[in-house]
């Protein structure tokens, strides 16, 4: 009697505790992992040794047998066990042991281009969250992760509003959708998306620092939000968009010296903040610091070479009057970023304060972009009268 107890007591640690991981009775959705085994193994472990103090009493040569083969699984399990520890040696190896492991599951292919998409590889990432699509049409939070890597607007909308059928409580595929129709110049409907995402989630700091955001730009609604812009970095101190919002509110309400200050707190919590250091750069020439606005330039072209800081770089030495330093940005612009319109524009005005007026005109001849093509013409114009062509 006591025998079958501990059978069945085994029997039941193993089975019954894996049922509800097992997607038997219900889809779990997540990977059969090392913490669902605990248990279960504790029951498989019991059963073996129960059965190895029934052989051992069949004699000593088998009791031997049987201590040597409890002793080889004991190594095995060790060897299996440090093997086992270098997959958790990073999130890289073990989501790639995930694939490895089990190729056809959503979930691994989901976590992997989550991944991806933190480290910055945009493509690998889009890819994994298509696979994980695939495999698993209705998972709301991929087709929301996806939608935001896109670049077609459309396409992009389409995923977020799919994670939304799937799961109409989806705080930030709300978030994501209003984002898309605050660029389209939809703020009305922007503005109930985020309020429907707070109401899903009354701490999502993002969510309220949008709202405050679209607030600030309407007329009559500025101590709204501004209280929304406060409420958002009083939730989360240390969120360097909301910190960075709230200082382009400041700085639109005319507070620039206070602007600064969140631009700072901004670059303090997140230092590769590329749009709170442009944004303190742009404040501080404003504010003639150009040599500190110099190295906040400088400190974002170190996270990256971005040809429209480099262009604000061009722009500062040009308005401090470092022509030579100016001239080399320009230079090395119009070299690796032949098309930039923006670019020749800014170098044409430094080469008709140069009197280089041959080449200035060569370049604004070039621009073909309408929203360049106007301010071209009036510089044109310009270079036109300071060379006696008054009839042109």
């Amino acid at each position: 009697g006591m025998d079958r107890r501990r059978i069945l007591l085994s029997l039941s640690l193993m089975v019954f505790s894996f049922l509800p991981a097992s997607n038997l009775l219900v889809t779990v959705g997540f990977v059969v992992a090392e913490r669902i085994l605990y248990i279960p193994s504790l029951g498989f472990c019991l059963l073996v040794s129960h059965g190895l103090q029934r052989l051992m009493q069949r004699g000593p040569l088998i009791a031997w047998l049987c201590r040597a083969g409890a002793l080889l699984l004991i190594l095995l399990f060790l060897l299996k066990t440090m093997a086992r520890n270098n997959v958790w040696t990073s999130r890289e190896a073990l989501f790639m042991s995930g694939l490895e492991s089990a190729p056809n599951n959503a979930k691994v292919h989901y976590n992997y281009a989550n991944y991806k998409k933190d480290v910055g590889d945009k493509l690998m990432a889009i890819q994994h969250y298509r696979i994980a699509l695939k495999l698993w049409p209705s998972h709301a939070s991929s087709h929301n992760n996806l939608g935001t890597l896109l670049e077609d607007a459309e396409e992009a909308e389409k995923h977020f509003r799919q994670a939304l059928a799937i799961n109409p409580c989806h705080s930030k595929a709300h978030y994501n959708l209003a984002s898309i129709y605050s660029k389209r110049g939809q703020p009305e409907v922007a503005e109930k998306l985020l309020l429907r995402a707070i109401h899903l989630d009354p701490e999502f700091v993002s969510a309220i620092s949008a709202l405050a955001s679209l607030y600030g730009e309407q007329d009559g609604k500025s101590e709204e939000a501004e209280r929304l812009h406060l409420w958002a970095i009083t939730l989360d101190p240390d969120n360097a968009d909301a910190l960075n919002n709230y200082g382009t509110f400041l700085e639109k309400s005319g507070r620039p010296f206070e602007a600064m200050t969140q631009y700072e707190k901004a670059m303090t919590a997140q230092p590769n903040h590329t749009v709170a250091i442009l944004n303190a750069a742009r404040s501080l020439r404003t504010m003639e610091h150009s040599r500190r606005a110099e190295e906040l330039y400088k400190r974002a072209l170190d996270i990256e070479e971005d040809p429209q800081i480099m262009d604000n770089l061009g722009m500062l030495y040009f308005a401090s009057e470092r022509y030579e330093e100016a001239r080399k940005m320009y230079q090395h612009l119009l070299l690796h970023y032949p098309e930039r319109n923006d670019t020749k524009l800014h170098y044409a005005q430094l080469l008709i304060q140069e009197r280089s007026y041959q080449q200035a005109e060569t370049l604004l001849l070039s621009i073909s972009q309408s929203s360049t093509k106007r301010e071209s013409l009036l510089h044109l114009a310009s270079l036109y009268n300071l060379t006696n062509r008054t009839a042109e």
